[in-house]
Formats: C-alpha cells, structure tokens, sequence
C-alpha cells in the first residue's frame, strides 16, 4: 500500500500493521491520526500490543474507534483508529 488513509477491511478479515513506518504517511490529509481502519464483525487488526496501546477513543458519524498510539511515535499523526467492532490482536 502507498499514500492510503482509510482501510475498510468487510468481514472476516485480517489486516497486519507491521512496524509504526508502515502507517506513516508523508502527504496524508489527516493532521490527527494516520489511518482510519473500518469492517465488520469478525474482521481483525494485528497490532504488536507490546508497542501500541489505546490512547482514547473518538467518534465519527456513527462510528466509535479506538485510538492506537505507538510509543515510538512524537505525535498523534502517526496513530491508528480503529473501528471498536474490529477485534485487535
């Protein structure tokens, strides 16, 4: 993936963030955060939970997500929303 902001995974899927450079991204719209990650029950999100955490949650339209900050990140432009019907491994 290249100079993407918004992931919609559907159902049952899995999308992996390796490393906190894979969602950084050089021109994004987004100020407040890196990627907007949206699916359905039984889709997942692979995190190292080791090295990112939930820093709060915000909400959008009808959208609740859960904000992932990477503690080797030095701002918020580098955190991950993700969407709360998503399971987080």
């Amino acid at each position: 993936f290249v100079e993407f902001e918004i992931i919609n995974l559907g159902g049952n899927n899995t999308f992996v963030v390796p490393n906190l450079a894979a969602v950084q991204a050089q021109d994004s719209v987004y100020t407040d955060h890196a990627l907007t990650i949206n699916g359905a029950a039984g889709s997942k999100v692979d995190l190292d939970l080791a090295t990112w955490s939930v820093s709060g949650t915000t909400v959008v339209g009808a959208t609740t997500y859960n904000i992932y900050h990477n503690i080797a990140a030095t701002d918020v432009a580098s955190d991950l929303w993700v969407a709360q019907s998503l399971s987080v491994i």
